[in-house]
């Protein structure tokens, strides 16, 4: 009796505390514990997947638990209304062929049998996760690659990870979309890029001058461009001055909102619409991190499971990324010149901004009001 009145207590006090579900609150906090202030190579990191790995995560756990996933994530419902809705909307634009999610996880465990049959199955058809054995890890390896459709081959499993009483868990996510209006080929060009130590280096750009929304202030630009599929790639560039590492605090779920919404503004100072001259790099990256401080940072466990072995503890834990961002994205031919009717002419108002030193990205997909990627480019 007693437990039913602390889990109702819990329950109820997780829908008090949220409003909405906030995909992009709880994304921002994660990318920070994931990628430190200190990193100095170009990562990614996937706010999206990793809100998957919690979900999937929690259904292995009793209800008061799983009621503390539910209070830190801001859902108001079911697990499965919310993510499925979200996961259907994301199927919808890869059908377009113009927004690519794919996502996949495996907890790797001695032994299969130390998780239930129901939970393996919960989780499999909800969240494209799988209990799979530690030994032999090419298993494991063969489902994940699967699974990523050819995005990750060259994805591998580290030898000797899991013991008797420890498992693995690998996020597997590749991002890639398609601009709302492609990025001419003729217009990509090598440019010169300034590193974080102030050394130079060049990287391949895509190039035009097309209608763009900005906010500049003293501490950084913000630039957004329309994606496919209703989604949004932001980019923030420190100004002079200032770090990429004294910029971070300005990407956060107490700020994100403002970033989200700054551009429909039309009181704060610095915000503009229109024509601007735009290089920003290309990117192919894959990058991996350690999930166990983000799952600390949400009070997540990472044992005492109750829909498996309460006694396993984690090994590895970790997130695989691979992101490309380029001028063609799923299109399936390139732009070579654009149309006559769609080129944008310069005069002496126009706004430039190229990306030649660390900057920040994200993307925003409003359909599903979540946060695929984010992620910060050195150069490096």
């Amino acid at each position: 009796m007693r437990r039913g009145l602390l889990l109702g207590l819990l329950l109820a006090s997780a829908l008090a505390c949220a409003d909405t579900v906030s995909h992009v609150r709880f994304g921002a906090d994660a990318f920070n514990r994931a990628v430190s202030v200190a990193a100095k190579g170009t990562v990614v990191f996937s706010p999206l997947s990793f809100e998957l790995d919690s979900v999937a995560l929690s259904d292995a756990f009793d209800p008061i638990v799983k009621a503390h996933f539910a209070e830190q994530l801001g859902v108001l419902s079911d697990f499965e209304g919310v993510y499925g809705q979200i996961i259907g909307r994301l199927r919808a634009g890869a059908e377009s062929n113009r927004f690519s999610f794919a996502s996949a996880r495996a907890m790797c465990l001695p032994d299969v049998r130390m998780s239930s049959v129901a939970y393996r199955r919960d989780i499999q058809r909800l969240y494209s996760a799988e209990i799979c054995a530690a030994t032999p890890k090419e298993g494991a390896e063969y489902w994940l690659k699967n699974m990523m459709d050819g995005d990750m081959e060259d994805f591998s499993i580290p030898m000797g990870a899991v013991t008797r009483d420890k498992y693995a868990y690998y996020d597997l996510a590749s991002v890639r979309f398609s601009w709302q209006e492609p990025f001419p080929t003729s217009n990509s060009r090598k440019i010169p890029f300034v590193l974080d130590d102030g050394s130079r280096c060049e990287v391949d750009a895509m190039c035009d001058l097309r209608a763009a929304d900005l906010w500049e202030n003293r501490r950084f630009t913000l630039l957004r461009l329309p994606l496919a599929d209703g989604a949004w790639f932001y980019a923030m560039i420190p100004a002079g001055g200032m770090s990429l590492r004294d910029m971070r605090a300005e990407f956060s779920s107490a700020k994100i909102d403002d970033l989200l919404s700054v551009m429909r503004s039309v009181s704060i100072t610095g915000v503009s619409h229109g024509p601007v001259a735009i290089a920003i790099p290309k990117m192919d990256v894959m990058s991996t991190v350690d999930l166990v401080g983000v799952f600390s940072y949400f009070r997540f466990p990472l044992k005492g499971f109750s829909r498996m072995d309460g006694d396993i503890r984690p090994a590895l834990v970790r997130q695989t990324v691979r992101f490309r961002l380029d001028e063609q994205g799923l299109d399936p031919e390139p732009l070579a010149e654009k149309p006559a009717e769609a080129i944008v002419h310069a005069d002496a108002g126009t706004k430039r901004l190229v990306l030649n030193r660390p900057f920040l990205f994200f993307v925003y997909h409003e359909p599903s009001g979540t946060m695929p990627i984010a992620g910060q480019f050195t150069g490096r």
